[in-house]
């Protein structure tokens, strides 16, 4: 992309990276997304499930998970706000 007319314009450098690279960059990428996404929403389809049941989980464990859990989202995301 030229942005002065006067100048020959040079084709830009293209860097290539090995597709075995390329392959496990896409792969963690993908493996990351599906986990932020489907995660939270299967954990509320088996709260769902459990509750319609009349077996909904209570008691120390389960309740200690979830605090776990909520603070583990917190520190994961608590930097990008910043």
């Amino acid at each position: 992309m030229c942005v002065d007319v006067t100048t020959a314009c040079r084709p830009a450098k293209e860097t290539h990276l090995p597709e075995t690279v390329v392959d496990l960059i896409a792969g963690a990428v993908g493996e990351a997304a599906q986990t932020l996404i489907l995660y939270p929403l299967d954990t509320i389809k088996v709260l769902k499930i459990g509750a319609s049941e009349g077996q909904a989980c209570r008691g120390r464990p389960f309740m200690a998970m979830q605090a776990f859990q909520a603070r583990l989202i917190q520190r994961a995301f608590l930097p990008l706000s910043r």
